[in-house]
């Protein structure tokens, strides 16, 4: 009994700590500060040692302004860049003809079935990457990197898909069998960051659609099914989950469309800051850092005192210039 008594002593002391924690008037940390020698010229390799003053910031964050690290673009979500889009295509049957392949791109596709494809505004891109292959081969072949910048403010949803036009042919093998692989698409920003927006065979969302001849189509899944709930799609073909994705048109004529998820083209990671205290540390005093590269940097340190409904916070910035070594 003794030994219940105290747990739920403790239990109770422990509860009257989070209340209590819950409830107090939060206090900014006005008095927080950061300094450094100025008068030091700092080189790329150096040690560069921050002076950390008034120390009743419960929570500090360091951003060390390269790039990633940024406390201007903390709550950034959006920003205009390049969007490149790179990809690798295989020829391993049938004439070398490349007009059975079309790279399209749209942005007003509202579904993924075969009537939303017909009535979606489809754009052809095919020309704009000059690196088709030229013969049948069992080596891929890397695209251009293909500028598509000018469909940033066209919408916030853009897909890219591949289009396989196929005739009817006398035998298979002069039917063209195509394979696609290892498919990018970047932002890369005017501050030189780079954001993949595609960068995986999962998180390009692939689906197939076929407008014509159904049981020949590319061997991914129809939209909302994968290898975890099915091993084919509704044209009976084996489900693929990595690259490369092939189509095998056979001798009919077809119609078949490779389509990524939508995307933003303009869409970025926010930046990040390093936590170098926490509610658990002790008192800091210091902190010190290295540059590996030469520049100009806005470095920001955020002071916090937070409880379980708020924070109030103070933002300290130096600009320091790195040299060369």
């Amino acid at each position: 009994m003794k030994t219940i008594k105290l747990y739920l002593i403790a239990i109770s002391a422990f509860v009257s700590v989070l209340t209590s924690c819950s409830t107090d008037i939060l206090i900014e940390p006005s008095n927080f500060d950061i300094s450094i020698d100025t008068t030091r010229i700092y080189k790329v390799g150096d040690t560069l040692k921050f002076i950390i003053s008034g120390g009743n910031a419960n929570q500090i964050t360091f951003f060390s302004g390269e790039l990633g690290s940024q406390y201007s673009n903390l709550g950034r979500t959006t920003s205009l860049g390049t969007p490149k889009l790179v990809f690798q295509t295989l020829l391993n049957q049938g004439s070398p003809v490349t007009d059975s392949l079309r790279l399209m791109i749209s942005s007003n596709l509202k579904g993924y079935d075969s009537i939303s494809v017909v009535q979606a505004n489809w754009i052809d891109i095919t020309a704009r990457n000059t690196k088709w292959p030229s013969d049948v081969s069992t080596k891929f072949t890397i695209s251009d990197s293909i500028n598509l910048s000018d469909f940033n403010n066209v919408s916030d949803s853009i897909n890219i898909a591949f289009r396989f036009i196929g005739k009817e042919a006398i035998s298979p093998t002069l039917q063209a069998k195509w394979q696609i692989s290892n498919l990018t698409l970047t932002n890369i920003t005017s501050d030189g960051n780079s954001f993949p927006l595609f960068s995986t065979f999962d998180n390009t969302g692939w689906v197939q659609v076929s407008i014509k001849n159904q049981a020949n189509a590319w061997d991914v899944g129809n939209w909302n099914m994968s290898a975890k709930n099915s091993k084919t799609n509704s044209s009976g073909v084996t489900i693929r989950t990595a690259y490369p994705i092939t189509l095998n048109p056979g001798s009919a004529a077809n119609d078949d469309w490779l389509i990524t998820s939508a995307i933003n083209f303009k869409s970025v990671k926010p930046d990040e800051g390093t936590t170098i205290k926490n509610l658990a540390n002790l008192t800091l005093t210091d902190y010190q850092y290295i540059y590996s590269k030469p520049g100009t940097y806005t470095i920001t340190f955020v002071g916090a005192n937070l409880n379980l409904n708020e924070s109030k916070k103070v933002v300290r910035q130096i600009t320091i210039k790195v040299l060369p070594k």
